[in-house]
């Protein structure tokens, strides 16, 4: 895709696109040569006037912005150009853990356990804030993220390891809340009680961070065991 102009940002490249949204790597110049890197998520044209997707946006917006953390990708702006709505948010210059993951398995490398418990602690780092955060009277924001994968979790060439994507996370200050019984995330790495669709807190999100910790270390893969605990017993069961 060419180089093109979106409100006061100048789109490089495309980096990732999903059923909901796309990112791009985007820039806004400034004076004397000045210039900053963005990722900038924008609503899918085929969803740009949908007004659940849009108050997802505006959600996600909201929330994370509350979040200043190092192990959590800072977001910048929340706005609007023509009809589609955009958040812009740290760039981070790197792979997700899913694909580090992937190339491993490829190479038949093992990530050294001293690197999965270091991804393992800033991602935790990243979660005890988001869940400790509160507002400006005092009040839990009740932020649980909900949605805590290696796909959501960004390593960047210097070592950095950010966590991204509350476009589904739970909290006090949404405008929309999710009914008990609607399913929001990725199965494998689901709490049994969210994989229910039971109330959940922000322990279903140390649940999650201990799936992707115990899928880092070598031969390690929890999917099938997380598919099997999240199974509710049948009531016929003795």
């Amino acid at each position: 895709m060419a180089e093109r102009q979106f409100g006061p940002y100048r789109l490089i490249r495309q980096i990732a696109v999903g059923g909901m949204a796309e990112i791009h790597l985007a820039k806004t110049a400034g004076i004397a040569g000045f210039e900053k890197y963005v990722a900038l998520k924008m609503i899918h044209p085929n969803f740009a006037e949908d007004d659940q997707f849009i108050q997802m946006l505006v959600d996600e917006a909201k929330i994370a912005v509350q979040l200043t953390h190092g192990n959590i990708a800072q977001t910048f702006d929340l706005g609007r150009v023509g009809e589609t709505y955009y958040i812009t948010m740290e760039y981070v210059d790197g792979a997700d853990l899913y694909k580090i993951l992937r190339r491993a398995s490829e190479q038949d490398i093992e990530m050294p356990l001293d690197v999965c418990a270091f991804i393992g602690k800033e991602v935790a780092s990243a979660l005890d804030h988001a869940h400790r955060k509160r507002d400006h009277t005092g009040r839990s924001l009740g932020i649980v993220h909900r949605d805590v994968s290696p796909q959501n979790v960004l390593v960047s060439y210097s070592g950095e390891v950010k966590l991204v994507d509350f476009g589904i996370a739970k909290a006090t200050m949404k405008v929309r809340q999710t009914a008990v019984g609607v399913i929001k995330g990725k199965y494998y790495y689901m709490s049994p009680e969210q994989a229910w669709g039971d109330p959940i807190d922000h322990r279903s999100d140390i649940f999650s961070a201990g799936i992707v910790l115990y899928e880092m270390t070598p031969r390690r893969s929890a999917r099938r065991a997380c598919c099997a605990a999240a199974c509710r017993p049948s009531s016929s069961a003795s």
